[in-house]
């Protein structure tokens, strides 16, 4: 027993002793880690200000990149729906043997081809999401382009990115009176009757709808600027 009581004191000894000194050693460790995880985060926040030229700005750029307006360019404002595609734009871009254009007319109504045209009257009148608007696809390839192609019927291409049912419903009764369609085509995934229920989405403010006394009522008329 003697024997084995003296190895058995020396471990119980030293022990409190050499998890001290790893604990130290694993407090440095994780401390040098912070420090060096710290100072490469910082770099790479100096280098993107100079590369973006707002070293001292105090700007929140997590806030104004999410907001839809700035991540789009191609957007308006506008105070029923809250954005709308940005009237008279043309923007064209080269992509390897793919030309994409993004060609918009009066009222934000998305050209079928890389022209800006007046828009016809009592002609096919198209509302819908980003995929009605046909988003990374040239005009001519947005499925509101093809059904003129194919039936040889005028067509008003009046989607935008974002939109919700509500959204879509609202574009097309606003557009009813303007271009006197012969016939509107109302195109809506599940996800845009889920963004109805929001009074905001993609960091920008849109109207929104609820059920009272059996009656719809529309809130955020005008629709709120973003801020």
């Amino acid at each position: 027993v003697g024997h084995l009581l003296v190895p058995a004191a020396k471990i119980c000894w030293y022990k409190p002793a050499a998890a001290r000194a790893w604990a130290k050693l694993q407090a440095k460790r994780a401390l040098l880690m912070g420090c060096s995880l710290l100072a490469t985060l910082f770099a790479c926040e100096v280098g993107l200000r100079i590369m973006d030229g707002k070293l001292f700005t105090l700007e929140n750029f997590v806030a104004t990149k999410s907001n839809h307006l700035n991540q789009n360019i191609a957007a308006n404002y506008d105070p029923l729906l809250g954005w709308i595609a940005k009237p008279y734009f043309e923007n064209r871009k080269i992509i390897p043997n793919i030309k994409e254009s993004y060609t918009h007319g009066e009222f934000g109504i998305r050209m079928n081809d890389a022209v800006v045209r007046p828009l016809p009257q009592n002609a096919i009148l198209a509302v819908g999401d980003s995929f009605t608007y046909g988003s990374e696809a040239a005009d001519i390839e947005a499925w509101p382009s093809y059904i003129e192609q194919l039936s040889g019927m005028l067509t008003n291409n009046a989607g935008a990115g974002g939109y919700g049912s509500d959204q879509i419903l609202l574009r097309a009764e606003h557009l009813m009176d303007l271009l006197n369609p012969s016939c509107i085509v109302v195109s809506f995934l599940d996800g845009d009757v889920d963004r109805s229920k929001f009074s905001n989405y993609s960091a920008m403010y849109k109207p929104w709808f609820e059920i009272i006394d059996g009656k719809l009522v529309h809130h955020n008329y005008p629709v709120p600027k973003y801020s």
